[in-house]
């Protein structure tokens, strides 16, 4: 919440956040993918840890609206990523 404070602090018109969306689905499948394309130890942990600490679609509209994004819309974009957009009105 404090990261999307201060973003929404620095600029004069847009806030932008594209990141990982945590889902069953998506931590399954890099399971798979790290285990089948790569033979790295770090692609293997990192991956899936990536996917368990990303947010959900619920708890990034929760974090907006506590950092005053009132409006802040949120999308899904392939593969499990999200962009949240806001406009300063």
């Amino acid at each position: 919440m404090l990261l999307l404070q201060a973003m929404t602090n620095a600029t004069r018109h847009l806030v932008l956040v594209n990141d990982l969306r945590r889902s069953g689905v998506g931590l399954a499948l890099i399971h798979l993918a790290a285990w089948t394309l790569s033979g790295s130890d770090v692609v293997r942990v990192d991956g899936p840890g990536s996917v368990r600490a990303a947010f959900t679609e619920v708890e990034v509209v929760a974090l907006a609206r506590a950092a005053g994004l009132e409006g802040a819309i949120v999308e899904r974009h392939w593969p499990f990523r999200f962009l949240l957009s806001w406009e300063r009105s």
